[in-house]
């Protein structure tokens, strides 16, 4: 079976499908990456075919923009950014690479927007992968931005014009499997996708086994166990999120270890106690934090629940808001908005957190509910569905 599998965003939504690929082709599955140019050599060190969809110019263009006030509007931000300047190029690899009734899609509903016009044009089926929960988009404001725009990607490619629904089209695959467990789907009352089913994180073996510089390893062995804090590993324009959390911290005598790969947005230099390092192993850092301040992400969620310490959550777009309620719902963090980000706040959230016996022992009761090797089940239901629509797999 040939599987064409979609990785556009941070590292938090490349690793699950790094993880997934490799498995696949361990299976004796032929597995294509649809990914950016910045995480092109990311995949292509773990075996698997890269290639980028998504230019370093078109990327470093998306990352660098400032930050919408609204979500909705951070949300719509990235399709025109990040998502529709993929559409092109993803047609036209498959289109190139496809076989009939031996090739399948897998891709989040939006960044893999590609995808369901190679579902009309070929009758690729298109199981979509879900990193966290689906939010709620606006159909009616959706169709009237983008409705031309696709109608003339279908006419390039020589499909009929839509008139409407067009939000619906994008959001219509053949399957859907959530890569999260349905524990955390059903943590909260918020609303439950339709036809989906739950399975549950992936980890990515690669970056699980990275060892932590000796640097780190010396600053964590030096004091008590320090709070960590990161927004994502795209988040270039959050240089006032970093500053409060640093200076909340310190103000209050805590440790602090900051992931960034853009430094120049920290403060400079870092106060006594606080340490700042690029892309880290989740899975070595975490256990040794009190408590992890982040985005909401859902790999940062996941590794943090795996890792089984408390969250302090600032959600800024996507899934992040509904994480965060969901975070809050299973007893194991706190959510703050953005606009209440202040450094008083923040203070007195930490203290609390850090103190909260109750919010620690619900975060170690979660991480026992952690499965480090779910990845084998869920290939067996992408083989599975792949054999019901009728593909050999």
């Amino acid at each position: 079976m040939i599987v064409f599998a979609c990785a556009i965003g941070s590292l938090g939504d490349v690793n699950p499908v790094i993880s997934l690929g490799s498995a696949l082709q361990q299976r004796g599955h032929r597995v294509f990456v649809l990914t950016t140019a910045d995480a092109e050599t990311k995949v292509r060190e773990s075996g698997l075919h890269a290639h980028a969809v998504l230019s370093q110019q078109q990327w470093d263009s998306w990352r660098t923009l400032p930050r919408e006030s609204e979500p909705h509007l951070e949300n719509m931000k990235a399709w025109i950014h990040m998502a529709l300047p993929a559409v092109a190029e993803t047609i036209r690899f498959v289109w190139q690479e496809f076989v009939p009734g031996d090739s399948i899609g897998l891709a989040p509903a939006m960044t893999g927007a590609g995808f369901p016009f190679l579902r009309e044009k070929f009758q690729m089926p298109l199981i979509e992968i879900q990193y966290a929960p689906r939010v709620h988009l606006d159909a009616g404001e959706f169709d009237q931005m983008f409705g031309d725009v696709l109608n003339g990607i279908r006419k390039s490619i020589r499909l009929p014009p839509m008139q409407e629904g067009w939000l619906r089209w994008l959001l219509t695959p053949d399957r859907a499997l959530g890569l999260y467990p349905e524990w955390f789907l059903d943590a909260s009352d918020l609303e439950r996708p339709a036809n989906v089913i739950p399975l549950h994180y992936l980890f990515e073996s690669q970056d699980d086994s990275r060892a932590l510089s000796e640097e780190l390893v010396d600053f964590l062995a030096r004091g008590k166990a320090p709070l960590v804090v990161t927004f994502g590993t795209y988040a270039q324009t959050d240089a006032a999120l970093y500053a409060n959390a640093i200076e909340a911290c310190v103000s209050i005598g805590e440790r602090l270890v900051v992931l960034t790969r853009y430094p120049e947005q920290l403060p400079s230099p870092l106060p006594s106690g606080c340490m700042s390092v690029p892309y880290v192993s989740l899975k070595q850092l975490f256990p040794y934090a009190s408590a992890v301040i982040h985005h909401g992400g859902a790999g940062t969620v996941a590794q943090a629940f795996r890792a089984g310490v408390p969250q302090i959550i600032c959600p800024i777009a996507f899934d992040q808001f509904a994480n965060a309620d969901r975070v809050v719902a299973l007893g194991c963090g706190t959510r703050i908005d953005r606009a209440e980000f202040r450094v008083d706040l923040i203070t007195h959230v930490v203290a609390n957190t850090v103190a909260d016996a109750h919010m620690t022992q619900a975060a170690k009761v979660v991480a026992g509910r952690i499965d480090d090797d779910a990845t084998s089940r869920v290939c067996e239901f992408i083989e599975r569905y792949a054999r019901e629509l009728g593909v050999k797999a």
